[in-house]
């Protein structure tokens, strides 16, 4: 009981910092983006060097602080890896108490869910807002960094409401933490980490080659959305072929 008290606070901590990891992560560009518009719509006069060292300089810190995030909520929650990738046999009182706390966040959790979805469908409306009162790049790039922002919190709020539950979920060994998606994520998860590094490798080797920092951002949207693609054909090859 104690042991998975522990395993849950500790992921709701670490599902609100997970959280604005990521947020950072859809924000890095943003210096990036609105620098190198105003130097080329020549609204400020410095060289491009230093426009483009800052803004650089500004996303990679970004980056960074995330990357420094993930790797310590994934070294404080190591020792609970069992719960979500293995089948457990809990302890009397485990599932109650899980299923209590369950309920106490079940209005916040659907609040959050639906205020992050809306926020992502309503992330392109800044878009079409600047296509009706003006068609000059800065505005237009304006428009991009408020989708931006838009998209960090609807994001921010859908992993702080279903880390959480999904630790739960987990527990109790219920929905995509059953005991045969268990052993499904296990296999899977070499696949996905090769697809990440891959993203990663296609992003620097476009970016350093091209030297187009200010586009070569959008890889990570496209990544995002395609992973959920890809996710589900790795689930339908190798679901049939796992003995549960």
């Amino acid at each position: 009981m104690e042991e998975a008290n522990e395993y849950l606070d500790l992921k709701e901590v670490s599902g609100r910092n997970i959280a604005f990891g990521v947020s950072l992560c859809v924000i890095s560009p943003v210096t990036l983006l609105l620098l190198s518009q105003a130097y080329e719509s020549n609204l400020i006069s410095v060289p491009e060097n230093v426009v483009y060292g800052i803004s650089l300089t500004v996303l990679f810190l970004f980056v960074i602080g995330a990357l420094v995030i993930f790797i310590r909520e994934d070294m404080k929650l190591k020792k609970y890896e069992f719960i979500e990738n293995k089948g457990i046999d809990t302890a009397y009182g485990v599932d109650g108490m899980a299923r209590d706390r369950a309920e106490k966040i079940h209005d916040s959790y659907a609040r959050d869910n639906i205020l992050g979805v809306l926020l992502l469908v309503a992330s392109v409306i800044p878009i079409f807002i600047g296509m009706i009162f003006s068609v000059e790049d800065m505005p237009m790039m304006i428009s991009v960094v408020v989708m931006l922002f838009l998209i960090a919190i609807g994001v921010n709020l859908l992993i702080r409401a279903n880390t959480f539950m999904n630790s739960i979920n987990a527990i109790l060994e219920e929905g995509d933490y059953s005991k045969k998606n268990k052993k499904l994520k296990r296999k899977l998860g070499p696949f996905c980490l090769i697809y990440w590094i891959a993203a990663t490798g296609i992003y620097l080797a476009y970016s350093f080659l091209t030297n187009n920092w200010d586009r070569s951002w959008i890889v990570w949207p496209l990544v995002g959305v395609f992973f959920p693609i890809y996710y589900i054909i790795l689930k339908f090859i190798f679901e049939n072929k796992i003995e549960y």
